[in-house]
């Protein structure tokens, strides 16, 4: 799983073969690639001493897409903590701010590595309904069924169920 997402974002190159997203080649048109995704590692690493509004701030400006209400909507749904230093912030606190990145710019494709790690049962629901509502493709990993289960699936591969994993 993991090595699929790192070559879907040219994190690592394929020795052979292609793949694409939104029509472009992940390699060749890597940069491209990146303004179509929304991506939370599996392993978040935040900036320690900026707060979550200027990491936003400063994604934001990388994604020139982002909608200012969309992102006051994620910040408050999600109760983030963006005015404090993400340093301060617990990991569940962290890992919000994590999923918010990721969606604030409302992708065509959302990969999330583990999205429920550190957060609170009581804030599943209220990630798994805005993935519910998010409406492009989704790669999802999960451990946790009883999260996934919230979200609605619709044309997917269900990999586990393939695999056996």
């Amino acid at each position: 799983k993991s090595t699929t997402i790192r070559l879907l974002l040219n994190f690592i190159q394929p020795t052979s073969g292609t793949a694409s997203i939104m029509g472009l080649d992940i390699v060749k048109d890597t940069v491209a690639v990146k303004k179509h995704v929304g991506y939370l590692s599996g392993e978040i690493a935040l900036w320690p001493r900026v707060t979550g509004n200027e990491m936003f701030s400063y994604l934001g400006k990388l994604q020139s897409q982002v909608k200012k209400d969309y992102l006051a909507e994620l910040i408050q749904r999600f109760e983030a903590e963006p005015e404090k230093p993400i340093g301060e912030l617990s990991k569940g606190n962290r890992q919000k701010i994590g999923i918010i990145q990721a969606l604030m710019h409302q992708p065509n494709v959302l990969i999330l590595d583990e999205p429920t790690n550190h957060i609170n049962f009581r804030h599943l629901p209220i990630i798994a309904k805005a993935l519910d509502q998010y409406e492009g493709a989704m790669i999802l990993v999960s451990h946790v069924p009883e999260f996934v289960a919230q979200i609605r699936i619709d044309d997917t591969l269900d990999l586990a169920q393939k695999t056996g994993h």
